[in-house]
């Protein structure tokens, strides 16, 4: 055996000893056969022993469990081997990997067809550990790969992203000068077709329609244009709130009243109910005004004659509720989600045919959310919608 110290147990498939083979570093003797194998040790490695029987007994072949034991009341390490030979287990300890390999292949006490069977065992697992290392490798490789692959791809898409806000940045432009630009004559259409509207005494009928035509053309474009220009502020991030102290109820109530007569045309009602004559909040008076006037328009927008818009407004401890409900059309379920994207428009029509630009919404999200609000929608088709929004109460730069 040479310098080489081990221990061999022969074990029974349930981890009893059976024979001491060789017990070089003397922490059992004879007197240990009859008892379990895991009985040698403390409580520190008495679950890994039962665990390398059990293994073994599995697997066949197991290596690399550090058990400790005590020689003359010193702790000592050691490196445990198993080995399944059908009827029984070889378990077989030494100083480390190498020395068990080297004890296993000079212990004498086992004959040439179990030490055959070992060596055979041995090589099969030199084999298989010699295959996930090679598997291992081409894993690394190719994780390298995908890795170099997916950090290009990064760079690109970095690339890409920023060339998509630069051109972002220029449609953002292109979009608010001409928006800008349009507007002036535009208005200037707008002004002149309603001027004529209500001085139409020379006019004849085929004339009255075309001039009510072009102011109501005039109207819708002139609403799209001050939505385009909303739009292009907010994607370029530039949205800057100009706060103050305002009444809401107020604010609500001169809405209504601005409101109230394109309901009348419609033969609408608008009512307004609050908990409270005043609340006082830290707003943007005039880009809330434009969430409320969103709101009602649409609502008078999609509802039929001689219906009821109700508008409410609910104090709550830290934040305002304000609800806009009409008994409209509705809008169908799998559409909701489109209401607040821009240019997105749901397949429901003003009643008297009234066109939408589908910015009005996401603009009022937008504008609510700067506010650290929300907005939401409850809608049935045929059954109205209930559009509401929140403002905190708490003055928030």
């Amino acid at each position: 055996m040479g310098k080489i110290r081990g221990c061999a147990f022969l074990c029974d498939e349930k981890g009893i000893v059976e024979q001491v083979l060789r017990n070089d570093f003397g922490f059992c003797n004879d007197e240990c056969k009859g008892r379990l194998f895991a009985s040698f040790f403390d409580s520190t490695s008495h679950d890994k022993s039962l665990s390398l029987i059990l293994e073994t007994k599995a697997k066949n072949i197991v290596l690399d469990y550090h058990l400790d034991v005590y020689l003359d009341d010193d702790q000592k390490s050691l490196y445990f081997m198993g080995v399944n030979l059908g009827n029984q287990l070889l378990i077989i300890g030494a100083d480390n990997h190498k020395e068990a390999l080297e004890f296993t292949d000079k212990l004498q006490q086992i004959n040439n067809e179990q030490t055959n069977q070992i060596r055979q065992l041995l090589k099969a697992q030199k084999e298989k550990i010699a295959n996930q290392n090679e598997e291992t490798e081409t894993l690394l490789e190719e994780l390298s790969r995908v890795n170099n692959e997916l950090i290009n791809l990064q760079r690109e898409l970095s690339k890409k992203n920023a060339e998509l806000e630069r051109l972002n940045e220029i449609k953002n432009q292109f979009i608010g000068m001409a928006a800008h630009d349009l507007r002036s004559p535009l208005g200037n259409i707008f002004s002149i077709s309603e001027y004529l509207v209500l001085r139409n005494e020379n006019l004849n009928n085929t004339q009255k329609k075309f001039v009510s035509n072009i102011k109501k053309q005039s109207s819708f474009l002139l609403n799209l244009l001050n939505d385009l220009l909303d739009v292009s502020v907010i994607e370029s991030g530039k949205v800057q709130l100009k706060k103050s102290k305002e009444d809401i109820n107020q604010l609500i109530q001169s809405n209504i009243d601005l409101n109230r007569e394109l309901a009348e045309k419609k033969n609408i009602e608008i009512k307004f109910n609050t908990d409270n004559e005043s609340t006082q909040l830290f707003i943007d008076k005039n880009k809330v005004d434009q969430v409320m006037n969103n709101l009602l328009t649409n609502a008078i927008k999609y509802s039929n004659s001689g219906t009821k818009i109700q508008v409410s407004l609910k104090k709550k401890t830290d934040q305002i509720i304000i609800e806009v409900k009409d008994q409209g059309l509705g809008i169908k379920h799998n559409e909701i989600p489109l209401l607040f994207k821009p240019f997105q428009k749901t397949s429901t029509v003003g009643t008297q045919g009234e066109k939408s630009t589908g910015l009005g919404l996401y603009i009022a999200k937008r504008i609510v959310e700067a506010h650290h609000g929300e907005i939401s929608v409850k809608s049935k088709v045929g059954s109205g919608s209930t559009f509401c929004f929140t403002l905190p109460l708490q003055s928030t730069e």
